[in-house]
């Protein structure tokens, strides 16, 4: 079983498929992230507008610096 299970996952791989979690900071939401920081609004804020983890807007605001 645990052969076929990697099968699939190498096939999948292969073919250019996204395996785990779903990504929530996508292109678009780090620009908008981005452009709310130069206005001078609070991470905590941001964080609030679009649904995300503050974390993830502090992961955002360290990878940009």
């Amino acid at each position: 079983m645990l052969e076929r299970q990697r099968a699939g996952i190498d096939s999948a791989k292969k073919a250019g498929k996204h395996l785990g979690r779903p990504i929530k900071v996508t292109p678009e939401v780090r620009k908008k992230i981005l452009e709310k920081r130069e206005i001078g609004i609070p991470a905590a804020r941001i964080a609030r507008d679009l649904n995300i983890s503050r974390a993830s807007v502090f992961r955002v605001f360290k990878e940009e610096s």
